[in-house]
């Protein structure tokens, strides 16, 4: 026991699953809001997982409706930034669980939720999956009403019996009453405990919280046991595991604050940055420059010199960043409205729940919120620019994990299968059909037209039209970096000569077209579980990303001046939109129906186009083109492994 009504039992051993380092709270909140904020708050910098029971959803918006003036309502858990919150309100519409989930986890581990996994709206089951290995563990929340006839519990029992599911944690108001978690109240044994317990004993799992300290506290100084944390063997024998029960720290809630941590409990840092505008900026754009250049000055006529050069560029460009990054602060707030002061109160807070300090939080955020806003308001009325708000009502962002279904309609529930369907979504085509090569010897070839080296101008003719905000590569050079490094004297000539050196060679350096694919859901799409309503997008290194742009403009270019591409061809054409779509086939409706006719419109999409294309084939066609071999021969490179 120690100090402030917090019980702390430390155990010792090792973690065989996926959860060490995490840090997980549970808490029954009683449909509180601003319980439930103050949890996400003040545990943003150290917790991962925080489960609620009883929890808040209340009206979010109203959207525009055909029914009612006053709009469709919708109605939704609490939101805030840092975290994303996993519940089943789609599916059942009284749920009453939620888990949150820290988005800082995100970038090294996924989460899948099947809501029919355990057919109760009050049972709710994560599977987290370590991406890099693909070892998942099972979280399962779970309210047990009263007067409910135990009906969570007994769908819990019903899914423990299945091979299916091995959870690692179950956690949750269960309601029931048993001498294993309350020594003193034996005469309340409850029939459906004992059947819980021998399920959870066949799932190799035991109670963590059975010394009987309260987990309920009634204002007259009564207790009672009625939350639970089970784990699993594996878990309870884990290198510094730590349960506590925080009494004191439970805010407005007649429940404990239950807590778990693995493993080490080593501070988590946010992504590496480099602020703009800053020295590290600066030093780093330096440095870039720098590295271009000597990667210039060290070119030679041989090929495995150039490869070596250009991966010695990327080396040195890696080790800038890693000189000149910082980490995100843990438990730095993501709102822009977060000052100092607020996060003074917070941490007060932190170290003494006090319903005083609690009392002092809220109001000193509350005005810090309001004087944010009321200044943005003021700024927008002298600059003429109330739009700007329309984005403060705008939709919620999309979930962070993945709710992709399988074709019979259950859920995706492991990274290797996520990975299986969105790959076959993605590349049905079969790019290894015969050619027909007669064909395309047959077809007319035209002389090959003259190419020049690549200059400076085409250098930055291209970079002036790139968008800062683009994400960049594995390298983390945005095109903001790229043209501060040029402005080094006599950066972007070397640069230029690096290009010329890859276009005469026609070999595509290894360095200069790493990729990474990125999964993101496609635009206005109803539903979302389908993998079609998604689409992938490859964010390649950023240097090799500006020589791609010189070449397109280029192949661009020549198309148009000697009349390469079809009268009807607008799509990804220079001074060409979709409106001239439009204004051509309305100009062909009307010619139609002058002369009589009717107007008939066939629209074709051809599905997997791009991955249907063969790169031989395409080498080939563009030589027949008259486009110059070293073109044909760096494309090439470029699809070659």
């Amino acid at each position: 026991m120690i100090e402030d009504d917090t019980t702390q039992f430390i155990y010792g051993h090792k973690l065989s699953n996926c959860l060490v380092g995490f840090k997980f709270l549970f808490q029954n909140v009683h449909k509180s809001r601003k319980t439930t904020h103050d949890l996400l708050e003040t545990h943003a910098g150290g917790t991962d997982f925080i489960s609620i029971q009883e929890a808040n959803f209340s009206l979010v918006r109203h959207t525009i409706s055909t029914t009612s003036e006053e709009g469709d309502p919708v109605i939704g858990p609490v939101h805030r930034k840092a975290w994303e919150c996993v519940q089943k309100l789609e599916t059942y519409a009284n749920t009453q669980v939620t888990i949150y989930v820290n988005k800082r986890i995100l970038t090294t581990f996924s989460i899948f939720i099947d809501p029919h996994r355990i057919p109760h709206p009050n049972v709710l089951a994560l599977d987290v999956s370590r991406i890099i290995d693909g070892v998942t563990s099972t979280i399962i929340n779970l309210y047990n009403p009263p007067q409910s006839a135990n009906s969570a519990v007994r769908h819990l029992i019903r899914a423990l019996q299945s091979d299916d599911l091995s959870p690692a944690i179950i956690q949750g108001d269960f309601n029931l009453h048993h001498v294993e978690w309350e020594p003193e109240r034996e005469q309340l044994n409850n029939s459906i405990a004992e059947e819980l317990l021998e399920a959870i004993t066949e799932k190799d799992m035991d109670l963590v919280n059975n010394n009987g300290d309260a987990t309920w506290h009634h204002p007259d100084g009564r207790g009672s046991v009625l939350d639970l944390v089970l784990l699993r063997r594996d878990c309870i024998n884990a290198n510094c595991f730590v349960y506590t029960n925080d009494a004191r720290g439970r805010g407005a809630s007649d429940h404990s604050l239950l807590g778990v941590s693995f493993g080490h409990f080593d501070v988590r840092e946010g992504n590496e940055y480099i602020a703009m505008e800053t020295d590290e900026e600066t030093a780093f754009v330096r440095e870039v420059g720098e590295a271009i250049l000597r990667c210039a000055n060290g070119l030679s006529g041989e090929n495995e010199k150039l490869e070596e050069e250009c991966e010695r560029l990327d080396v040195e460009v890696h080790g800038a960043w890693l000189r000149n990054c910082k980490k995100g602060k843990s438990g730095g707030n993501p709102t822009r409205w977060w000052m100092e002061e607020c996060q003074i109160v917070k941490e007060l807070y932190e170290a003494h729940r006090s319903r005083c300090n609690l009392k002092e939080y809220r109001a000193t955020t509350r005005m810090v919120h309001n004087a944010f806003f009321e200044q943005k308001l003021k700024v927008m009325s002298a600059t003429n620019r109330p739009w700007e708000a329309l984005k403060w009502i705008r939709l919620r962002p999309l979930l962070s994990y993945s709710q992709i279904k399988r074709p019979d309609g259950t859920m995706i529930s492991t990274q290797n299968e996520l990975f299986d369907v969105l790959h076959g979504q993605f590349n049905k085509a079969d790019a290894l059909n015969t050619v027909d090569w007669t064909f395309i010897n047959n077809l007319p070839s035209t002389p090959q037209r003259p190419d020049s080296a690549f200059s400076t101008k085409e250098l930055w003719d291209v970079l002036s039209n790139t968008n800062n905000s683009s994400a960049p590569g594995t390298d983390h050079v945005t095109w903001r970096h790229i043209k501060l490094a040029l402005i080094t004297p006599e950066a972007d000539v070397a640069l230029t000569r690096i290009y010329n050196a890859i276009y005469d060679m026609g070999i595509w350096p290894k360095s200069f077209k790493e990729t990474v694919s990125v999964v993101i859901p496609k635009p206005k799409k109803d539903d979302y579980s389908v993998p079609k309503a998604h689409r992938p997008i490859a964010l390649l290194k950023t240097l090799g990303k500006l020589f791609t742009k010189m070449i397109a403009k280029r192949l661009q270019y020549d198309g148009i001046a000697h009349g390469l591409f079809h009268k009807g061809q607008f799509g990804g054409i220079q001074k060409h939109s979709t409106m001239d779509v439009g204004i051509v086939l309305m100009d062909m409706i009307s010619e139609a129906r002058d002369r009589g006719l009717f107007m008939t419109v066939l629209a074709v999409d051809i599905a997997q186009f791009f991955p249907s294309i063969q790169h031989n084939v395409m080498v080939k066609l563009l030589i027949k083109q008259g486009f110059s071999d070293k073109t044909a021969n760096l494309i090439g490179s470029f699809f070659k492994d």
